[in-house]
C-alpha cells in the first residue's frame, strides 16, 4: 500500500496535479494511522502473552531522556510549543529500549494534549531511586477519569486531542511498566496540565 501510494503521489506530482497530490497525501496519513494501529495492536499482544524480551542493564538516565530532545522538538514545534529537557548523569537499572518506549509514549501525548505552554522531562532523586517524569501545559485529567486513562482505547476527551489517536499509548505504558517493575505516578489539574512520572532503581 505504501508503494503503491507513493508511486501515485510521485505521478500526480510530475503532472502538477495539486489536486491529486492532496488526495494522495491524505491515502499516505491513512496508511500511516493504520501502521500505528497495527504496531500498538501487536505491542499489546506481546505484553500479554509473556513472550517479551527484557534486558536489565545499568546505565545513564540521560542515553533515553536525551532521546526525546532530539526525537520530539520538531514535533512540538509545529504547535509553538516548547520542549525541554533535565538530563541526569545518575545511573539506572532498566531495559534502556524498553524505559525509552515509556518516555516516547508519554512524551508524545504531552505534546497531543497541549495546545500552549510546553512540556519537560527531567530526573528527580528519591532516596534509592530516580524519578523521570513528564510534565505539561495541557489540557490536563478530570480526577473522575484518571482511573481509566491506562484502559486500552480509552482517550479522554477527543475534543483536546483533534488530532486523534487510538487511546492505545498509556495502555503500553503501564504493561511495560509492570514487565520492568517500575511504578508509574500521575498527577493532573483539569485545565493546568499533567504530569506522568516512572520510577526507576538507582544503581547502588
Amino acid at each position: 500500500m505504501r508503494f503503491f501510494q507513493s508511486a501515485v503521489a510521485s505521478r500526480f506530482r510530475s503532472a502538477g496535479d495539486e489536486i491529486g497530490l492532496k488526495a494522495a497525501e491524505v491515502i499516505g496519513q491513512a496508511i500511516t494511522s493504520a501502521e500505528e494501529l497495527l504496531n500498538s495492536l501487536m505491542d499489546i499482544t506481546t505484553l500479554e502473552s509473556g513472550q517479551l524480551a527484557i534486558r536489565i542493564t545499568a546505565f545513564p538516565a540521560n542515553l533515553v531522556v536525551d532521546g526525546n530532545i532530539n526525537e520530539f522538538s520538531a514535533m512540538a514545534e509545529r504547535k509553538g510549543l516548547r520542549l525541554r529537557v533535565r538530563p541526569s548523569s545518575q545511573r539506572i537499572l532498566s531495559d534502556p529500549v524498553l524505559l525509552k518506549r515509556i518516555l516516547r509514549n508519554l512524551t508524545v501525548n504531552a505534546i497531543k494534549y497541549t495546545q500552549r505552554g510546553g512540556i519537560l522531562v527531567g530526573c528527580q532523586r528519591r532516596g534509592e531511586a530516580l524519578r523521570i517524569g513528564v510534565w505539561d501545559t495541557g489540557s490536563g485529567i478530570a480526577a473522575d477519569k484518571l482511573g481509566r486513562i491506562f484502559d486500552e482505547f480509552y482517550r479522554g476527551d477527543p475534543a483536546a486531542d483533534p488530532g486523534g489517536g487510538f487511546g492505545i499509548g498509556l495502555a503500553v505504558v503501564a504493561r511495560l511498566a509492570h514487565q520492568l517493575g517500575h511504578q508509574i505516578t500521575v498527577r493532573s489539574r483539569l485545565g493546568k496540565g499533567s504530569l506522568f512520572a516512572v520510577t526507576v532503581p538507582l544503581v547502588e
